[in-house]
């Protein structure tokens, strides 16, 4: 992945008051040793080379100096005053960015943001790596390439309250797809030798602790995911959707259960339903947590005890992003068909929940502690989860829909502050 690519400027303009301009020489030793520093700090972040700026035609040369991939513009005053000019710089386009405590920072971010600027005004090192965070989260999300897989039109009849128009999250998020037919999956699934199939299924049993299903049944499934990476390959798609209700999947007695499970393990966002609200949830879930998600239907089963029942049959083996966790193989919905997982995931562990309303404007958030865990209880894999208050958060999904995705631990701030940047309004309870 790509890192994001940010522009260092360093700007001595305009006495004012009692402040002076340094000399060109004592400029810059001061841009080499602050540019030094950074890429010392911030390993993660693609530095431009630096500009200096100090006279207005500077802003001319600034300006063919950024690319269309410039994720912002690090913007240090070292001399001068200097408020228009550093404003002039916050509405050439790129995200500007000030660091430390001044009060002139404050002014030029306002002056910005109130003319539908993005600008931030960050206090020291500490907050800047959380801000580059942040960008390079929302770079990833925006890098996205969904693969929609569905031969009918969106939404899905088994989830009609998903988004549903591509183009929308294309122009809105900046997540981009790819749509292909169900048929055109399969066909490629038909494809796929038995000798490699049993090579992936070999070593998916290796690790699980007990199998309910007949080998005819994984076969079909690992045939399936392997059908899935190729076209997501060939299309170079990073996400998934697949519209896995449709009949067409009964007929030829597969889920992409399995391979949703195996995806997501390998970091590729991937929704059931062709679901495109729980997916974005989950892409942006996924980029903050790098764990892989959950996602399922939710219900309230105890007011009293505030708590919710979240079910599905896809849940990640990697549930803490890191080695895989036991897990058991079932088939689907004990109909002697399809393959599913379950894992036990430890009671006490929290966890996110979130889901994007239909036209990409809202995202609910909401955190929760895992009370229970079951297999075969609604879906193959069921959890219990306590929440502060259960008819509160169930009046709130009513507006949503009933797919949910999911990370272990509290990345509820987290969630809420790259909604924010995205343009996306956080609900939360």
């Amino acid at each position: 992945m790509k890192k994001i690519k940010i522009k260092p400027v360093f700007v001595s303009y305009e006495k004012g008051f009692f402040r002076e301009l340094p000399s060109i020489e004592e400029l810059e030793k001061r841009v080499n040793e602050v540019y030094s520093k950074l890429k010392k700090l911030y390993p993660e972040v693609d530095f431009s080379e630096p500009a200096l700026i100090t006279d207005v035609a500077g802003l001319n040369r600034l300006k063919s100096e950024l690319t269309y991939d410039t994720d912002g513009v690090l913007v240090y005053r070292l001399g001068g005053i200097a408020h228009k000019l550093l404003a002039d710089i916050g509405l050439i386009g790129p995200p500007l960015i000030m660091v430390g405590r001044g009060v002139l920072n404050h002014d030029i971010v306002a002056y910005l943001r109130q003319r539908g600027r993005e600008a931030y005004a960050v206090i020291d090192e500490k907050d800047l790596s959380r801000l580059f965070f942040f960008l390079s989260a929302r770079k990833r999300v925006k890098s996205t390439r969904v693969l929609v897989v569905s031969s009918k039109s969106l939404p899905s009849f088994s989830a009609i309250s998903s988004a549903y128009d591509l183009d929308l999250m294309k122009v809105k998020l900046g997540i981009d797809y790819e749509r292909i037919s169900s048929e055109k999956l399969l066909s490629e699934m038909e494809k796929v030798s038995d000798k490699e199939a049993r090579e992936v299924l070999d070593d998916i049993l290796s690790h699980a602790i007990k199998v309910e299903v007949s080998e005819e049944n994984l076969l079909k499934a690992v045939k399936l995911y392997i059908a899935l990476k190729r076209l997501l390959k060939e299309t170079y798609c990073n996400a998934v959707a697949v519209n896995c209700a449709e009949p067409i999947y009964f007929e030829h007695r597969v889920t992409p259960c399995l391979a949703f499970t195996l995806l997501k393990d390998e970091g590729i966002p991937a929704s059931c339903e062709a679901d495109l609200s729980a997916l974005i949830a989950m892409i942006m879930l996924m980029h903050l947590s790098n764990k892989p998600a959950f996602m399922g239907n939710l219900w309230l089963h105890s007011a009293e005890e505030n708590i919710v029942r979240y079910s599905h049959d896809v849940p990640p083996t990697r549930i803490l992003g890191e080695d895989p966790k036991p897990f058991e193989l079932h088939d689907f919905h004990d109909k002697n068909y399809g393959a599913t997982v379950y894992v036990e995931v430890p009671k006490g562990l929290e966890i996110t929940l979130a889901r994007v309303d239909s036209r990409f404007s809202k995202i609910l958030v909401f955190k929760g502690t895992v009370e229970a865990s079951h297999e075969g209880v609604g879906c193959r894999e069921t959890l219990d989860i306590k929440v502060d208050n259960a008819l509160k958060l169930v009046e709130k999904v009513a507006n949503y829909g009933h797919h949910f995705a999911a990370v272990l631990g509290d990345y509820t701030e987290e969630l809420i502050k790259l909604a924010k940047m995205m343009k996306i309004e956080p609900e939360y309870t």
